[in-house]
């Protein structure tokens, strides 16, 4: 199966605009994957075409919330995906609202990223791994603004 970055929009449009966003246009594709394989990605970590996903991903939804406030998708995405946003945007307020901090957040996407060997080595080394690949998302996020 193809998995396609998914748009963050209604029926994958702006929200701001109503029009498809410029930069989804171009499907991002990933390698078939079967139901064995993503599972050791829990282990091992992301490939590097799921990381790309995860950060084509994240930066779409930092668009969409500059677009059109919080309001639609607070609710509507997971706990990590509106920290991953909200830590991207700098939006201390959703996080302060969540309790979490930088370092909570990073801890959880550790995992997430590197699997469960690659996050408590990055863990054991303070984050540096998941904070440069958030610090190279956000500026992605800041150069399709």
């Amino acid at each position: 199966m193809d998995i396609m970055v998914a748009d963050v929009g209604a029926a994958g449009h702006d929200q701001a605009s109503g029009t498809r966003a410029p930069d989804r246009e171009k499907e991002t594709r990933m390698a078939d994957y079967t139901p064995d394989q993503l599972a050791t990605h829990i282990f091992t970590g992301l490939p590097a075409d799921l990381l790309q996903h995860k950060r084509d991903d994240l930066v779409a939804r930092c668009r969409a919330v500059r677009a059109a406030g919080w309001d639609d998708y607070r609710y509507v995405w997971s706990t990590g995906e509106v920290l991953a946003v909200a830590y991207l945007l700098d939006a201390r307020d959703v996080l302060a609202e969540l309790n979490e901090d930088e370092t909570s957040v990073l801890g959880r996407w550790a995992y997430d990223l590197w699997g469960v060997s690659g996050g408590e080595e990055d863990e054991a080394a303070g984050l540096r791994r998941t904070r440069k690949w958030f610090m190279e998302t956000r500026s992605t996020a800041v150069q399709r603004t």
